[in-house]
């Protein structure tokens, strides 16, 4: 709204140009009204003095003319100049309307602050600019036309348009007034303009929401029309006028009541007085058509309340149900016919008017706890649960008085005659009971229904957790796709969320070529009712999908179950784990000892090769094979002691046991899970029984070495006896008995007698000489210096074959060669002690033998056809101060020979002594 200060100044202009005053001065204050009109009113020549109350914004109203300027004046282009009186200016520039002063070319020779405002400055920057400076070309050609226009004619002009002002359109309201100029110049306007937006935009939403409601009340399929208080038809759409068959625009101004019956009119009145009180209401009543037909109609009204909260009338809406109505007396009629179905219904069923029960059947009275007799004309209310009785009467009301057909299926609760709680879902509907409107209430109950909704709830929530903590991706699916429940991993895996999952088409989400091995295996578990599994790789990572059915009563695939899992790490692990265990068999299969994996039970997991040899099996046969069974029952009993102290004491064990005349030494590892716990046994076994008869045959060597001492040390002194008694008994003597008859040949003077003893003495001496020989013999063989090596061999053999009564065929194949004399006499004193050995124990007939050389060796055989021996049982020390095998043996390795025996029992004995040509025994050694 315009202010007074602005609509004075207006009003003064106005009176100056002799127009009417604007109908909004009538707005203003009653004395500036008086003052505005005795102005417009006056004539150029019948002057009339100003009204006392506004003096002082009529002063000085003649000194515009004035061309004497104060020094306290305006600058150049302000209204005080133009106008005269400084109350003017200081009305302009506190008016909230725009002002200017614009010539026809377009040049602004005045603005106010809130013109300037506007434009974003100051009044003195816009001052001599033009209208296209200042505004866009469309709305500068559209102001001047219209300022034009109103310098033109000489007469204001009032427009309306919207104006761009820094980008923003604006809608104003635009008075125009022409004025006088100076001379020579263009002809001047003055422009207020109105800021209308609001309301420009306010009247563009009505007329909009007035045209939508136009159209809907004109083509509404129900008839509409507004009625005062009286009755009388203000307004009527068409569907209306044709139903009570009037031309279209013909029904206002008729009586609402013409159309029914006397008796009905009571009914119309009576709603009518509802209407003045601000109720509204529904009520069925028949019709009166202007063809004389009778419809029955439901009126809907609706009362229309004026400003000071007075009734002036009604909205009413009528609708035809006769055919409704008829269908609801068939229905009555029928109701005979379908009575037995309701009274055996497995709902409640009951009829209700005004909340009160007119019947009920006997599912009704047993859900409530009592019989259908004792609920007739009692209020329905008590059986409503206290906490839903306010919204179940509301919503019985509503349904009422608007008469909709169905009041919905609501949840509620009820309470039995018992004080029990059950919950009941309830329907309701409009009927014609005994001629009256009435609801027909089904009431089911749902108290187990929803018991065990609220189960499957739980156990719904229960599976969201489930699936939401479980790594894999899971979700229920229809046979069709369509998403009934998943994880948060799927809705992450697809970048979408949760909500967007909802009843969204599984195959749809994904790539065409994932969709259709998703459908192939959709299609597999559906076909075969069996689950299915799907292994793809997408990006470099791999993924394993598991699809289960879920089964309906019938059998039918109603749902599938699929988890997808990304087993990327795990096969990356297997294959890790693949090869460290191929690096493992590797490595064991490289080692010389037997070893394998077995968990607690002696279930076989893993082994070697040689494992397998070992039992003479193939790798395949002895799989999850149990350690135990391949070896006798007492070696499994020792070995369950070991592994027992193994999984007691949880530190690794060595043991050394034998089967089957093997030797082998275990050692046992406990093999942990991660923990403290022991997960299994690693268990290596190695064969030493080379070792273990090495280390006897050394224990026996180092046993018969320590024989052989002793008796060597024996042997010494039992020769050193020997030669004593041989020297005292046979040398001595000898010589003593020499010494006696050499004693007596002094004497002696008989010539026989002298001769006789000196040959005494002779044979003494040849007999003392004898025994030297024989003694130097067995220590040292004169035949070896006489005949040679080779010819002592050959007659040491004749002579000990003649000695032993043995025949001999003894051969030398090589002349004299280079060894060492010590080592000729060891060789001597070998062979006359395979000869002894022979005659004592071989039992032969026959000895043979050769003497040869070959490839740097010397080579002696000696054989015999005797009982032979076991040339594996142990060899002792003879008794028959030789050396015996064992001794010929040690004393061979001191000259780096070496003594072969080739015997087996009852087929005879060989030896063969090989010894390097030019050996000699080590220094100091004989």
């Amino acid at each position: 709204m315009t202010d007074g200060p602005t609509l004075f100044l207006a009003s003064r202009l106005a009176l100056h140009r002799r127009h009417p005053i604007n109908p909004k001065l009538r707005e203003l204050p009653g004395r500036c009204y008086r003052l505005a009109k005795r102005y417009g009113d006056r004539s150029p020549n019948k002057p009339t003095p100003p009204e006392p109350h506004c003096r002082e914004w009529s002063s000085n109203r003649m000194a515009r003319n004035t061309t004497k300027t104060s020094p306290k004046s305006p600058v150049r282009g302000s209204l005080t100049d133009l106008a005269g009186g400084e109350i003017y200016g200081l009305i302009v520039e506190s008016s909230n309307d725009i002002i200017a002063i614009v010539d026809s070319e377009g040049i602004f020779h005045f603005m106010n602050r809130r013109a300037a405002d506007a434009l974003g400055g100051k009044a003195e920057q816009f001052i001599g600019k033009t209208m296209w400076d200042l505004f866009p070309q469309p709305t500068a050609e559209r102001q001047m036309n219209s300022i034009r226009q109103a310098i033109e004619t000489g007469e204001a002009l009032v427009a309306k348009a919207p104006a761009i002002l820094h980008g923003e359109t604006r809608w104003y309201q635009t008075n125009i007034q022409p004025l006088k100029s100076p001379p020579k110049q263009p002809p001047r306007a003055l422009v207020i303009a109105t800021d209308i937006h609001k309301l420009q935009m306010t009247e563009e939403a009505l007329r909009a929401s007035e045209e939508r409601y136009r159209q809907v009340t004109e083509n509404a399929g129900e008839g509409i029309g507004i009625v005062d208080e009286n009755g009388t038809v203000l307004y009527a759409n068409p569907m209306m006028e044709w139903f009570f068959g009037f031309p279209i625009g013909k029904m206002p101004g008729a009586l609402i009541t013409d159309f029914f019956s006397e008796d009905q009119i009571p009914i119309i009145q009576a709603q009518m007085e509802r209407r003045r009180r601000g109720e509204p209401g529904t009520y069925i009543l028949t019709a009166r058509r202007a063809d004389g037909s009778q419809r029955l109609i439901q009126i809907t009204a609706t009362p229309w309340m004026g400003e000071e909260g007075q009734c002036k009338g009604s909205f009413t809406v009528i609708r035809d149900i006769t055919e409704q109505s008829r269908a609801e007396k068939e229905l009555a009629e029928s109701e005979g016919k379908y009575r037995n179905l309701v009274e055996l219904a497995s709902d409640g069923i009951c009829i209700m008017q005004d909340m009160f029960i007119h019947y009920a059947n006997p599912r009704l009275g047993e859900m409530l706890g009592t019989s259908p007799e004792r609920m007739l004309s009692r209020t329905f209310v008590p059986f409503i649960h206290p906490e839903e009785r306010t919204k179940i009467q509301e919503l019985y009301r509503r349904h009422v008085e608007n008469g909709e057909r169905e009041l919905g299926i609501q949840e509620t609760r009820m309470v039995r005659a018992d004080g029990q709680i059950i919950d009941v879902e309830i329907n309701g509907s409009i009927i014609v009971f005994e001629g009256k409107p009435a609801e027909l209430v089904t009431i089911r109950d749902v108290t187990d229904r929803k018991r065990a909704e609220a189960e499957i709830a739980r156990k719904e929530s229960l599976l969201r957790l489930l699936m939401n903590t479980t790594s894999d991706i899971a979700f229920l699916m229809k046979p069709d796709g369509t998403l009934l429940i998943a994880n948060r991993w799927l809705a992450e895996s697809l970048g979408l969320s949760s909500e967007s999952l909802d009843n969204a088409n599984f195959f749809d989400l994904r790539s065409p070529e994932t969709s259709q091995r998703r459908r192939q295996l959709a299609k597999q578990v559906i076909a075969s009712k069996k689950p299915a599994q799907l292994l793809y790789e997408n990006g470099g990572r791999h993924y394993d999908v598991f699809a289960y059915p879920v089964l309906g009563p019938r059998e039918e695939v109603e749902a599938l179950a699929v988890f997808v899992r990304d087993t990327t790490e795990k096969k990356r692990a297997e294959e890790e784990v693949a090869r460290k265990e191929n690096l493992l068999r590797v490595l064991l299969d490289a080692t010389h000892d037997v070893a394998f994996l077995m968990d607690l039970k002696g279930t076989l997991l893993a082994f070697n090769n040689r494992f397998a040899a070992g039992f003479g099996r193939s790798p395949k046969e002895l799989q999850n094979a149990h350690a135990y069974s391949l070896i006798s029952p007492e070696a499994a009993k020792s070995r369950r002691a070991q592994i027992e102290k193994v999984l007691t004491e949880k530190t690794p064990i060595h043991f050394r046991d034998q089967r089957e005349g093997r030797y082998y030494d275990n050692n046992v590892y406990p093999v942990f899970d991660g923990g403290d716990r022991i997960a299994g046994l690693a268990v290596f076994a190695r064969d030493v029984t080379s070792q273990v008869r090495a280390e006897a045959e050394r224990n026996r060597y180092q046993e018969q070495l320590r024989l052989l001492a002793s008796k060597l040390t024996l042997a010494e002194e039992h020769e050193r006896r020997r030669i004593a008694r041989l020297l005292h008994d046979g040398v001595n003597q000898n010589l003593a008995l020499l010494a006696v008859s050499l004693k007596k040949l002094t004497g002696e003077t008989d010539l026989p007698a002298l001769h006789r003893r000196l040959e005494e003495a002779a044979a003494q001496i040849s007999r003392a000489a004898e025994e030297v020989r024989a003694m130097t013999f067995e220590l040292s063989p004169p035949e070896l210096d006489s005949l040679g090596f080779a010819d002592a061999v050959r007659w040491l053999v004749e002579k000990m074959s003649r000695d032993l009564r043995l025949d001999s065929d003894f051969h030398v194949q090589s002349a004299e060669l280079p060894i060492g004399e010590d080592v000729k006499v060891l060789l001597f004193h070998i062979l006359r002690e395979l000869l002894i050995n022979i005659g004592k124990h071989a039992e032969a007939t026959r000895v043979f033998g050769s003497l040869a050389a070959e490839d740097q060796y010397l080579r002696i055989t000696i054989g015999d056809n005797g009982k032979g021996f076991d040339p594996l049982q142990p060899l002792a020390m003879e008794h028959s101060g030789g050396f015996g095998l064992f001794a010929i043996r040690e004393r061979l390795k001191h000259v780096g020979g070496e003594l072969t025996i080739e015997a087996s029992p009852s087929d005879g004995t060989q030896v063969t002594v090989r010894i390097p040509v030019g050996s000699a025994p080590p220094d100091g050694e004989t």
